[in-house]
C-alpha cells in the first residue's frame, strides 16, 4: 500500500539494491532473489519482547523467497545533564560488561566520526543539518550493532539550553525508532554543580544556577518519560551512576523477553508445589489488589513514595499505548526501581500496614490452610513484597505463598498472560483443579483457564465499567464460564446473573472443602416395602441379590436422576412417529463402580436403570485408573452397606485426585447413623473432596459390623458357612 512512494536507488550490477522510504526498508539481492521488507517501527521493536521483522508478500516476483529482517538490536541510551556521570559510567560499563555482547558509544564521538571536519565542523552546521547528522549517527550505531549482533549502549543528549536558558529538544525521529531503552541519570543537581566547578578540563561547561539545572533536569525527565511511553521504549530513572547496579540493570534489559519471563514465573510455581509435603489436588489462586484485599496496595506504596495522594504513576503507564502488555509491566518494575532497596522496603512496610484483607477471605484462607491437599497462592501483577508482609501479619505466611515481582531482584513480572499460563501449569504439570479469583481485566486469562472462576464484585463505577466490557467480551468470544462473588452480598452484580450467575461465600466454601448431601428414602412406603426382604434373615443368595438389584434400580430412578439430572433424546413410538424420550444426563459418560463384592447386585440394578453407563468392578480404590474416568462426567459408587465410610472415602479421594470436577454419587442400601449424623464420620472424612451425594434406602442406628450370617456380602452369595467352618 506504500510501494508507490518507494524510491529505487540502483547500485552497480551484481550489488544489492536498496529501496528506501519513510515507511519501509527493502533489501533485494539479485543473486539470491531474496527480498527482506520491514517497517522502521518494527525494525526497532525488539524491546524485550519477541524479536520481529515483518515479511511482506510481493506479488509478481516469480520464485522469490521471502524472509524477515534480521532481529533489530537492543539499543540502550544513557541520558542525563552535563556532568551527570554519563561518560564515566560508560567507561566503567566497558570494564564489567562482556565485550562480545555489548558495544559502547559516546554520541559526540560518533558524530565526530561521521562528520567531515569533526565536531568543530558539526557545530558550524545549521539546525537542520545537525539533525541530519544526528540521524545518521544513530542509524550508524544501529547498523553496526545489527551486523555484530550486539547490544548498543549509547551516552547521548536529549536537550540543550537556549541562550535564554530554556531547554530545547535535539532528539530526532530516528532516536524513537532505534532506542529500545533509556536510562536517565538523575544525579542530584548540587552534585552536578560541584563537579562542574572542579572540572577544569571542560571549559565548555558553563556554570549554571541550580534553579536552571533543576528546571532543565525536570523537563528532560518529564518529556523523556512521555516520549518513551508513546513509542514503546522502556524508561529507567537511576539516582546513582553506580556501575554495578547499572550493569545489572543493563543485563536484565538485554536478556529480558516474554518467554523467559513466563518460564521464570512457572519455575516459581513449580518450586512452591515441590516444597509441599503432599501434592495438592486443588489450588486456590487469588489476585491480590481489590480481590483478596479491599483496596489497591500500589496506591498506598506510591502515597508513601511520593508523599502525596494526588498521583499514582502506574495510572499514566497503563493508560498509555503500552496498555497491559509485557512491556508495560517491565516499565512498572522500572518505576518501582526508582526507589532504592532501603526506601522501597520502607514504602512496602507502610503500604502493608494500610492494606486490609476481606475478612471473609481471611476465614477462607485459614480454613484452607488446614488441608494438606489444598494449595493457596496469591498471584499479583503488583508488588509481591507488600503481600508477603500482609500475609505475615495475618499469620498465613507459611500456608499462603505469593508470586509477584516488581523489583529487578525478583527476576520476573506478572502479566495477564503469565497468570493464565500459571493456571495451565497447575492443571497439566501438577494435576490440580484450579479455583481462580479476580476482579479486573488483568485477571481475565486466569479466570478463562481456571476450572472454577469467580469474579469478585465490589463497589466502584469506574472499575465496574472496565471489567464489564472485558467480561462481556470474554463470555461472548472466549466462552468464559464464571460466577460473581459479591462483596457485600447486597452489592449490584456487574453482569446479568443469567450470563454470569452469582454465588455466596458459604456455597463457595462448601464447594471447596466438601459437603456430603444425604438423600434418604426411609419413610417412603415404596422404600419400606423394598427394604423388608433385604432385612429379612430368611432371605439369602439369589433372592437377596434380586432384592438388592431392585433397590439399586429404585434409588437410581427416583433419586440419582434428581442429582445428576435428565436429558431429552429422540425415540420412535409404536406407530414409528418420532417423539421425545428421557434418560440420565450424560448417561454414556457415567461410570457405575460396584465396590466388590457386596455392592455388585445393587449396582446391577443401577445399571438396569442406566443401560448406557459404563460398568467397572473394583475392590480397592487403586483399581480405578485414569483410563476408566477419561471423558466421564459422573461416577456412581455402589456398596450394599456403609458403616463408618472409610472405604467409600478412599474411593472418593482417589477419584478426585484423578478427576477433580467429576460428579460423584454414592448409592447404598443402608448407612450407619454416625457416619452422616452426630459425629459425621464419613462427612469429616470427605472434607476437601468437593460435593458428594449419598443416596441411601435407609439409615441404621446399629454400629455392629456383620460377620458370617450377619454379613451382607456373605448372605448375598451364600458364603456364611465359610466363617463358621473357620
Amino acid at each position: 500500500m506504500y510501494l508507490a512512494s518507494l524510491k529505487i536507488v540502483s547500485e552497480a550490477a551484481g550489488r544489492s539494491l536498496f529501496l528506501l522510504s519513510s515507511t519501509f526498508k527493502i533489501r533485494l539481492s539479485p543473486s539470491s532473489g531474496i527480498i527482506s521488507v520491514f517497517t522502521k517501527s518494527a525494525q526497532k521493536r525488539k524491546m524485550s519482547t519477541t524479536q520481529h521483522g515483518m515479511a511482506v508478500d510481493v506479488s509478481g516476483m516469480a520464485s522469490s523467497a521471502l524472509s524477515s529482517s534480521a532481529d533489530p538490536p537492543v539499543i540502550i541510551g544513557i541520558y542525563g545533564l552535563p556532568a551527570s556521570g554519563k561518560t564515566h559510567l560508560l567507561n566503567e560499563l566497558r570494564k564489567v560488561l562482556d565485550e562480545y555482547q555489548f558495544k559502547f558509544y559516546d554520541g559526540s564521538e560518533v558524530i565526530e566520526r561521521i562528520t567531515e571536519g569533526g565536531l568543530a565542523a558539526f557545530k558550524q552546521l545549521d539546525n537542520g543539518q545537525k539533525a541530519e547528522k544526528r540521524t545518521t549517527a544513530i542509524n550508524t550505531i544501529e547498523e553496526e550493532c545489527r551486523k555484530e549482533k550486539k547490544t548498543g549502549i549509547v551516552a547521548g543528549r536529549f536537550m540543550l539550553l537556549s541562550e535564554d536558558h530554556d531547554p530545547v529538544k535535539i532528539d530526532t525521529p530516528a532516536d524513537c525508532e532505534t532506542y529500545t531503552h533509556i536510562i536517565y541519570l538523575n544525579t542530584p543537581v548540587k552534585e552536578i554543580v560541584d563537579r562542574t566547578q572542579k572540572d577544569f578540563g571542560r571549559p565548555d561547561r558553563n556554570q549554571l544556577p541550580m534553579a536552571v539545572l533543576e528546571h532543565w533536569q525536570n523537563e528532560e525527565k518529564t518529556l523523556l518519560r512521555k516520549i518513551c511511553y508513546e513509542n514503546r521504549i522502556l524508561f529507567a530513572l537511576a539516582d546513582t551512576a553506580d556501575h554495578k547496579y547499572i550493569s545489572k540493570l543493563v543485563n536484565n534489559l538485554r536478556e529480558g523477553d516474554a518467554k523467559r519471563n513466563t518460564h521464570s514465573v512457572l519455575h516459581e510455581m513449580d518450586q512452591i508445589i515441590s516444597k509441599r509435603e503432599i501434592k495438592p489436588r486443588t489450588a486456590l489462586l487469588f489476585d491480590a489488589d481489590k480481590t483478596l484485599g479491599i483496596e489497591d496496595a500500589s496506591h498506598h506504596f506510591w502515597v508513601a513514595a511520593k508523599e502525596s495522594e494526588d498521583k499514582n504513576p502506574l495510572n499514566d503507564l497503563f493508560n498509555s499505548s503500552l496498555g497491559y502488555s509485557y512491556l508495560a509491566f517491565q516499565q512498572a518494575m522500572l518505576l518501582y526501581e526508582e526507589s532504592n532497596e532501603e526506601k522501597s522496603l520502607e514504602h512496602c512496610k507502610k503500604a502493608a500496614s494500610c492494606v486490609m484483607l476481606r475478612p471473609e477471605f481471611v476465614e477462607l484462607l485459614e480454613e484452607a490452610a488446614k488441608y494438606s491437599h489444598i494449595a493457596v497462592v496469591v498471584i499479583t501483577s503488583g508488588n509481591g513484597l507488600i503481600w508477603d508482609m500482609v500475609l505475615e501479619r495475618e499469620g498465613l505466611e507459611d500456608k499462603v505463598k505469593v508470586i509477584g515481582g516488581c523489583r529487578l531482584s525478583d527476576k520476573y513480572v506478572v502479566t495477564p498472560a503469565v497468570k493464565g499460563a500459571v493456571v495451565k501449569r497447575l492443571q497439566t504439570a501438577h494435576d490440580a483443579a484450579v479455583w481462580a479469583f479476580g476482579d479486573s481485566e488483568i485477571d481475565i486469562p486466569i479466570l478463562k483457564n481456571a476450572d472454577q472462576a469467580f469474579v469478585v464484585v465490589g463497589p466502584g463505577e469506574k472499575r465496574q465499567r472496565a471489567m464489564w466490557k472485558a467480561l462481556q467480551r470474554a463470555i461472548d468470544v472466549d466462552g468464559l464460564g464464571a460466577r460473581q462473588l459479591l462483596f457485600p452480598e447486597s452489592a449490584e452484580p456487574w453482569l446479568n446473573t443469567r450470563m454470569l450467575p452469582t454465588t455466596t461465600l458459604e456455597q463457595l466454601r462448601e464447594s471447596i472443602f466438601g459437603t456430603l448431601e444425604l438423600i434418604e428414602a426411609t419413610d417412603a412406603p415404596s422404600a419400606l416395602v423394598l427394604q423388608t426382604p433385604m432385612r429379612n434373615s430368611v432371605m439369602s443368595g439369589n433372592q437377596l441379590r434380586q432384592a438388592h438389584d431392585r433397590c439399586g434400580w429404585y434409588l437410581a430412578i427416583h433419586h440419582v436422576t434428581q442429582v445428576l439430572e435428565t436429558e431429552k433424546y429422540n425415540i420412535h413410538d409404536v406407530h414409528q412417529n418420532q417423539t421425545i424420550g428421557w434418560r440420565l444426563k450424560n448417561e454414556d459418560k457415567t461410570v457405575i463402580i460396584p465396590i466388590m463384592r457386596g455392592g455388585e447386585p445393587m449396582a446391577f440394578g443401577v445399571s438396569d436403570a442406566f443401560p448406557k453407563a459404563v460398568f467397572h468392578h473394583a475392590k480397592e480404590h487403586c483399581e480405578v485408573l485414569k483410563k476408566h474416568l477419561d471423558g466421564m462426567k459422573a461416577v456412581i459408587l455402589v456398596d450394599a452397606v456403609i458403616n463408618e465410610g472409610g472405604t467409600i472415602a478412599g474411593f472418593v479421594k482417589h477419584i478426585r485426585q484423578i478427576q477433580p470436577d467429576i460428579n460423584i454419587v454414592v448409592v447404598t442400601g443402608v448407612v450407619q447413623r454416625d457416619a452422616v449424623r452426630g459425629p459425621k464420620i464419613l462427612t469429616r472424612a470427605l472434607s476437601g473432596c468437593g460435593k458428594v451425594t449419598l443416596v441411601t434406602l435407609r439409615t441404621s442406628e446399629r454400629k455392629y459390623k456383620g460377620q458370617g450370617a450377619t454379613d451382607t456380602g456373605d448372605r448375598l452369595f451364600n458364603t456364611t458357612h465359610i466363617l463358621n467352618e473357620m
